[in-house]
């Protein structure tokens, strides 16, 4: 199968690919999924704290949360996965063909990789929006202000708003992560972008996801659809892979250095 992709690959003018925590977890990324103990937070469900009713009743905690996260990801480094997507990127671009990637993950992991044309379809945990003047800037101060100093993972800990990081464009707003919240809509440029991609691709990859989460879980299906072959790499069977025309199992920072060295 690993030399029919090949084929495929040299052959294809425009890569498209997907992913997902898969390949994040890769460098020590833990993920929040399911129910139980892997989607508790100090004994919070996750999608009772990354969402907008949490931010109106308690953006303090919502906060703690996220510092939390900017904390534990801050000295992850990018992995062999994310690296040989960067490397696949630059030999395609040479080879004057087109790639683009999409991805589901808020960690910038691919841009410290060295990929430049990505969709984050679920934002960046880097950049901060101000809730009062909509202004986006990159943020990777840890921790985001001198309150959470004083952070203990072991008491429980209260943040008044004026703890919370502020505007500094002169509104005086309070910063959020500017991340797709449980309950929040995608953006509308970004799910445009990754819809195209799926539509004039000749070849999509999925890498790292379970294919469960809309609307990325459609983008296989738009790619086929559209004459597109496919691929899955992950770790294990997904419901994507009755779907695709090339199914890999394993990890991708093993998989994909393999499968594009052509």
């Amino acid at each position: 199968m690993k030399e029919i992709f090949h084929s495929q690959l040299k052959k294809s003018r425009y890569v498209a690919v997907l992913t997902g925590a898969g390949v994040s977890a890769e460098s020590n990324i833990p993920t929040f999924r399911g129910s139980g103990s892997n989607s508790l937070w100090k004994n919070h469900e996750v999608t009772q704290v990354a969402c907008p009713q949490a931010w109106e009743k308690d953006p303090g905690l919502v906060w703690e949360f996220y510092n939390y996260r900017r904390k534990m990801m801050g000295d992850k480094k990018f992995n062999l996965a994310h690296k040989a997507l960067a490397d696949l990127e630059k030999k395609l671009q040479d080879q004057q063909k087109t790639f683009s990637l999409i991805t589901q993950n808020i960690d910038d992991l691919h841009f410290d990789a060295g990929s430049k044309n990505v969709t984050r379809l679920h934002g960046s945990i880097w950049m901060v929006r101000c809730c009062k003047c909509g202004y986006v800037e990159k943020n990777r101060e840890v921790p985001i202000t001198n309150a959470f100093n004083q952070e203990s993972s072991g008491e429980k800990n209260h943040y008044k708003v004026e703890d919370l990081p502020k505007c500094k464009q002169g509104c005086d707003g309070i910063l959020r992560p500017n991340v797709v919240w449980f309950g929040e809509s995608l953006s509308k440029s970004n799910i445009n972008q990754a819809f195209l991609s799926a539509q004039n691709c000749d070849l999509f990859l999925v890498i790292g996801t379970s294919s469960l989460v809309q609307p990325a879980s459609s983008l296989i299906q738009i790619a086929k659809s559209s004459g597109a072959k496919t691929a899955v790499i992950n770790l294990e069977e997904t419901v994507a892979d009755h779907d695709a025309d090339f199914v890999f199992h394993g990890k991708a920072g093993e998989i994909l250095p393999e499968l594009f060295s052509v």
